[in-house]
């Protein structure tokens, strides 16, 4: 016979088969004793037989109904096999028996917060404190509903009092490592979790939280070694963990390390994108492009219905290789799929038969409405043959498309194809409703100062070397054509970042400094520093003078440039304004606006028009004028009239991106935008262009 503390002490010393055996020797010796039926249920549940664990928990319950501690312990083994919601009713039974259950009141608690319900969890660990206070799974508790409120110097105080007075509780300094990973000490947090790990060493959630902080502090190889110490003791770990582990190797520069760990989550899960993602950035790094196709040819013989890895095949394809093979192979293996048909589809058009590429994006379309690539094949073949097939083809597709994005990608399709077929006014009406599809990275029209200011014709300063260049192009002016052009002559030496998602903070990126420059709260020295400041920043090239592109225009700018940068040139893009509007309207300005109706884009446009007018007419500032009327697809033209502009030679960009509408197409679009161009026809006629 053997006394229930030793058994207990046995399973906690981790011999799980010995203190089986003493639990069944006390049971032979006192058959009626529920306590010994109950550490006998701890111990089977502990060995992996829930089944045998609750058929000795019903025996104890049987001679002991009134007992509520089997209850609880009933309560516990149900938890313990992830079946929290059978365990109520035995807690609750526990609780009715014995209304001083401290461990039931706690065990419900810790439920309750497991679910969400911090009122409930906060209700039961009130219940409890009139039992004992101070107990620290209660302190737990509490510290934990007050985490989850965010009252985070609160919760630390109660959650540290609890694994002060528990120092070895595996609940307690888990709850202390949360309290201190949501405050944000890292280390202090990264040694909790620590020591929670070592006393449940295959606890794989919390072995992957420990690897996340030693992540986060930048640490990625210690961080893949903590879960691969873990897979030494249980081999079998979810594949989600296995790759994070990978991808771990990889930010540490260690693709061998990753590849085996890669390899075994995607099999694991084969139809997740970022394994696969992984996984072949981790063969490419291998350099050896023979056997990564090899590699990936082996899991394909496992897997043959996983798209991502017909993807990754063929991205090992050597150029020239046998696209269209694999391409056959991938439509064998996995006939429902569109890719396969996409990769044949593209294989057509870079071959020209565009007979073929019709035929299979409507057999792509039969399987997948909505699928772009095949929808752009068949209306760009309409576009060419038939603009009113095209206008009826895209007006059938449109209710398809609920996404907002895709909608104004669409759209924009149907405007072109009414552009085609002569259907200006109702294409009018498509681009209104594409520009009213703002979302959310869209930014307002910078609003016009009023600054009305003239100033004497300026006087050049003679400037060796390169000097600072200031570009701007009104929306629908073509001004990125002569971004193009500097980026392939100057390098870094032209600046972009402007319309990028990391702006230089300087006064020239915020349209609100017009009006403080002509309010007098700012002046050019202040602009002017404040550009200078942040220019190291930029990533420009050093020893040379930026070409800086702005995304507005005020003439409240002009003392900046006159007096605090003489040395520098304001370079203009223009072109007919109503050519500019119906630019704009059909395809957006570089950066999206809120630019509301053609009317209340025109009235915008006339006004920083008029602004520009005035500064050309008096020569406020130095500047030069590029018009792209009749030039705008001609990457030579563009570099030599930028060439003449700055007195420099330019070679020509290679690419200058989409092409726009012929100079003069206003002229269509006369009484489909009528009022706008009405508006405009006054700048238009300043800046020098006929009323017809």
């Amino acid at each position: 016979m053997h006394d229930e503390i030793e058994i207990i002490d046995t399973l906690r010393s981790g011999d799980v088969a010995r203190a089986i055996a003493m639990a069944r020797a006390t049971i032979e010796a006192r058959p009626d004793d529920p306590q010994a039926l109950r550490v006998l249920a701890i111990a089977l549940s502990m060995a992996g037989q829930p089944g045998e664990a609750h058929q000795a928990l019903d025996r104890a319950i049987a001679l002991a109904p009134q007992d509520s501690s089997l209850y609880y312990q009933r309560a516990a083994l149900l938890v313990s096999e992830n079946r929290s919601g059978d365990a109520q009713p035995a807690l609750e039974r526990s609780v009715e028996l014995n209304p001083n259950e401290l461990r039931s009141y706690v065990m419900q608690a810790q439920l309750a917060l497991g679910q969400g319900n911090l009122d409930e969890a906060d209700r039961l660990a009130r219940l409890a404190a009139r039992i004992n206070p101070d107990h620290p799974w209660l302190m737990t508790i509490q510290g934990l509903v007050l985490l989850h409120r965010n009252q985070l110097p609160e919760a630390h105080k109660l959650i540290a009092r609890g694994a002060q007075l528990a120092p070895d509780d595996i609940q307690t300094r888990y709850a202390l490592a949360l309290s201190f990973l949501a405050q944000g000490h890292l280390a202090f947090a990264e040694q909790a979790f620590r020591r929670v790990v070592a006393k449940n060493p295959k606890a794989v959630g919390i072995r992957h939280m420990l690897a996340d902080v030693i992540r986060r502090q930048e640490r990625p190889a210690e961080a893949a070694e903590v879960i691969e110490e873990g897979l030494a003791l249980d081999d079998n770990f979810p594949p989600d963990v296995l790759r994070y582990a990978g991808e771990l190797w990889l930010v540490a520069n260690q693709h061998e390390r990753a590849l085996p760990l890669l390899r075994r989550a995607v099999a694991g899960m084969p139809d997740d994108r970022v394994a696969m993602d992984a996984l072949i950035e981790a063969l490419r790094r291998k350099g050896d492009k023979a056997q990564a196709r090899d590699a990936v040819e082996d899991m394909l013989k496992a897997s043959p219905h996983v798209d991502g890895l017909w993807s990754a095949r063929l991205s090992f394809e050597p150029e020239g290789g046998d696209v269209a093979g694999i391409a056959a192979r991938w439509r064998e293996a996995v006939p429902e799929s569109v890719h396969p048909l996409h990769v044949q589809m593209w294989q057509a058009i870079q071959d020209g038969d565009r007979a073929a590429s019709r035929a299979l994006a409507e057999q792509i379309i039969e399987r997948e409405p909505g699928h772009v690539a095949a929808q752009s094949e068949i209306i760009e073949q309409l576009f060419n043959s038939d603009p009113a097939a095209a206008v009826a083809h895209i007006q059938g597709l449109l209710p398809q498309i609920p996404d907002p994005e895709n909608r104004r990608m669409v759209l924009a399709w149907l405007g072109r194809a009414q552009d085609r077929a002569g259907q200006y006014a109702d294409a009018v009406d498509t681009w209104a409703q594409v520009q009213a599809i703002t979302g959310p990275k869209a930014v307002p029209l910078p609003p016009a100062s009023g600054d009305a200011r003239t100033w004497p014709p300026v006087v050049e300063v003679e400037v060796a070397g390169s000097r600072p260049v200031f570009l701007y192009g009104p929306p629908g002016s073509g001004a990125e054509r002569l971004v193009s052009t500097f980026l392939h002559n100057f390098g870094k030496r032209m600046a972009v970042d402007r319309n990028s998602d990391q702006p230089p903070q300087d006064p020239l990126q915020f349209p609100q400094t017009a009006t403080r420059l002509a309010s007098g709260e700012l002046d050019a020295a202040m602009a002017v520093a404040g550009w200078r400041g942040v220019l190291p920043q930029r990533g420009l090239a050093s020893g040379a003078a930026p070409i800086d592109w702005l995304s507005w225009w005020d003439n409240a700018l002009v003392p900046v440039l006159r007096e605090g940068l003489p040395d520098a040139l304001l370079l203009l893009v223009l072109c007919d304004p109503r050519d500019m509007l119906l630019d704009w309207l059909q395809r957006d300005s570089f950066v999206r606006h809120e630019a509301g109706t053609p009317a209340q884009m025109a009235t915008w446009l006339a006004t920083v028009l008029d602004q520009i007018a005035a500064l050309v007419e008096g020569n406020y500032v130095a500047h030069r004028v590029v018009r792209l009327d009749g030039i705008a697809d001609d990457a030579a033209a563009i570099a030599s009239a930028v060439g003449a502009s700055l007195d420099a030679p330019m070679s020509p960009a290679p690419a200058l991106g989409p092409g726009r509408f012929p100079a003069g197409r206003w002229r269509e679009y006369r009484e489909a935008l009528a009022e706008p161009f009405a508006t405009l026809a006054p700048v238009a006629r300043r800046l020098g262009y006929p009323d017809n």
